[in-house]
């Protein structure tokens, strides 16, 4: 896929003044958007945000992962929106009704986090209390929301395996991006 093109499919619009009324109206509905997006024309059509809503869109060729465990090319892209300023976690979770929103790290280092929603507990071998951590997902699309950094206060008992999974509610956060990509088949 011509990423390039894929950008630059729609018509260039003069930059506007920010407008958090806007913004929060495109993050409302990009997950009706999306749900309704089947291919790359329809993600390039959700994903486009109108001057004024604090957004940067960019993308990158994306692959996916087949039945058969083999990698092939999706039939569209990644498409990465940065937030700026950036967006209330807790604001975007009430608005994509998340039922239980934490925020989650899968780097050793914990230096990205993003928001998850938080399935059931359990305790794991030596007493460690876990939670189930979902990825978010609407139609098609799988979507990860980053936040700024680690949610402030002290680290929380309950884990996403060797994770600590913050509560989104408790703890607050700020979404910088929000990172849209096809999911895999048959997934």
């Amino acid at each position: 896929m011509d990423v390039d093109a894929w950008l630059n499919s729609l018509a260039s619009r003069a930059a506007a003044s920010y407008d958090p009324a806007l913004r929060e109206w495109f993050v409302a509905v990009l997950p009706t958007a999306l749900h309704h997006a089947h291919d790359a024309a329809a993600l390039r059509a959700a994903v486009d945000a109108p001057p004024g809503a604090g957004t940067a869109l960019s993308a990158w060729n994306h692959s996916v992962r087949l039945p058969d465990a083999s990698l092939a090319d999706a039939d569209a892209p990644q498409a990465i929106l940065t937030l700026d300023p950036p967006f209330d976690a807790r604001r975007l979770a009430a608005l994509w009704q998340v039922a239980r929103p934490i925020a989650v790290s899968g780097d050793v280092e914990q230096r990205r986090w993003e928001l998850r929603t938080g399935g059931a507990e359990f305790d794991a071998p030596g007493g460690l209390a876990q939670i189930e951590a979902h990825g978010l997902r609407f139609g098609r699309w799988k979507l990860r929301a980053l936040l700024s950094g680690r949610p402030a206060g002290d680290l929380p008992g309950l884990h996403a395996g060797p994770a600590p999974a913050y509560e989104i509610g408790e703890r607050g956060g700020e979404i910088v991006e929000i990172a849209i990509q096809p999911a895999d088949p048959g997934r």
